[in-house]
């Protein structure tokens, strides 16, 4: 009896073993594959390209030690990268005097002239840099707008051979007229994208800190402009009294003959 008991503890402890080793297995297999599943996930990771249109803009403001010099140098390198200014505004105030650009250089000169403008900044109070991918809009206005010339074009082809009564005329010329419309619409909105795809926008303010300087007193430059204008009102009025005495001369000179007169006839009596 205790040999059958023996032998029967021998083979479970047999069985147990082959039971674990079969588990370390299948946790083996199973880690490999899950492995091999992550390294295809990362070869797939790998090969997802890059999107091709990008609106790249910035924002930036800084403090400059020269305010002409900084303007001088923007305008040049901007000129060098082939870009230019779209807009510039100078502020004028009694603490800072400052200037307001929007500059436009070609996308893939856009992070060397951010550079540029950091090494102009004495101190940086914002720069903010943003970048917009429109590749699946400007896929989809293509492709609309090539369906859109198709259909008018098909329109075309139906009102110079298959039109015959006026109404079908009038009603072939509507439906070309709306599909113009909105092709020029979509044409507009391609070309905004391309452009501004090609061009990156950076908006740019700098500034200069400048030495309080108070504004004049108003009341001192009322009371000049005053006496100007009075001075300036005097001479006209005498100048008109001068015009007027010479258009009226000749009774001047009978009034002046009758005094003369008068005057010599009472000596003689």
């Amino acid at each position: 009896m205790k040999r059958i008991i023996a032998i029967s503890l021998f083979f479970v402890n047999i069985f147990s073993s082959c039971a674990q080793k079969e588990e370390k297995a299948e946790a083996s297999d199973i880690a490999n594959q899950s492995q091999e599943v992550v390294s295809i996930d990362v070869r797939k990771d790998s090969r997802i390209k890059a999107p091709g249109k990008i609106i790249r803009k910035a924002n930036i403001k800084f403090e400059t030690k020269d305010l002409q010099k900084t303007t001088a140098e923007l305008e040049f390198q901007v000129n060098q990268l082939n870009g230019f200014m779209e807009s510039s505004e100078l502020l004028t105030g009694n603490y800072e005097h400052s200037y307001k650009m929007i500059l436009r250089v070609p996308a893939s000169a856009f992070d060397t002239m951010i550079r540029i403008l950091s090494k102009e900044a004495l101190f940086m109070n914002e720069k903010t840099i943003t970048s917009e991918d429109v590749s699946e809009e400007f896929v989809d206005v293509t492709s609309r707008l090539k369906s859109k010339r198709e259909v008018e074009q098909r329109y075309i082809e139906l009102l110079r051979n298959n039109a015959k009564t006026l109404e079908e005329v009038l009603l072939a010329e509507q439906q070309i007229a709306s599909l113009h419309e909105e092709i020029e619409a979509k044409v507009d909105r391609l070309n905004y994208l391309k452009d501004q795809v090609s061009y990156s926008t950076i908006a740019v303010k700098f500034y200069q800190k400048i030495e309080y300087v108070p504004e004049p007193d108003m009341t001192e430059v009322g009371m000049l402009v005053r006496f100007k204008e009075a001075f300036s009102s005097g001479w006209d009025g005498v100048m008109s009294l001068a015009i007027g005495l010479t258009y009226i001369w000749p009774l001047l000179v009978i009034i002046g003959a009758a005094v003369l007169f008068i005057i010599n006839r009472k000596r003689m009596v």
